[in-house]
């Protein structure tokens, strides 16, 4: 009853293509990001260490904490357009990584490549904040951990398809054109979001 209800809301399928496309382009980014940032640009497995445990932690729970502060101050629909957008646009700050190629052996090279890494993880917390607050705007009081789990289930469909792939897409395409792919992977959502209920 639970599941059935969750599928009888307005709009349904509008809404989980949406939720099913809405990490997309920052799955594709992430299922790549630590060979890239290790095999192209030369960072250590130290560096890495300290990129992820400490700018990339620390960046995703400022991130979080700030996307609900901006959803709480402005509403979810005057604040989700903006979050949205700055989610993906850090898939372009790692295609000027791939680009430009800043060796991770130098200390300009490094904290330019610290900057968009902590850039990328406060994007995907505000990214993150506004799609919880979505699915959890979708649960009825009746069915709110069923419908909320349905709601994650489904987000979650796209790390699933996707993760399996990277390496496949990186040998075919290569990185650059892999970033390309994860931007164009945004605007399904990014479209969705003129129709979707709020």
């Amino acid at each position: 009853e639970s599941f059935w209800s969750y599928l009888r809301q307005e709009r349904v399928v509008l809404i989980l293509v949406f939720i099913a496309t809405y990490k997309l382009g920052d799955e594709i980014l992430f299922s790549m990001n630590t060979p890239f940032l290790m095999r192209e640009l030369g960072v250590t497995k130290g560096q890495m260490a300290w990129l992820a445990g400490f700018v990339g932690s620390f960046a995703a729970i400022v991130g979080t904490m700030l996307g609900g502060w901006w959803i709480k101050k402005t509403g979810l629909k005057r604040a989700i357009w903006p979050l949205t957008l700055l989610m993906n646009i850090n898939i372009l700050a790692y295609l000027i990584l791939a680009i430009q190629k800043p060796s991770a052996a130098t200390g300009s090279g490094v904290l330019w490549i610290a900057l968009i890494h902590g850039y990328e993880n406060i994007a995907a917390g505000l990214g993150s904040a506004a799609l919880t607050v979505y699915l959890m705007r979708l649960c009825s009081v009746k069915y709110k951990a069923a419908h909320f789990a349905i709601g994650t289930a489904i987000m979650s469909l796209g790390s699933t398809f996707v993760g399996g792939f990277g390496g496949l897409m990186v040998e075919q395409f290569g990185y650059t054109n892999l970033f390309l792919l994860g931007f164009a992977a945004t605007v399904p959502s990014m479209v969705l979001l003129f129709f979707i209920p709020h």
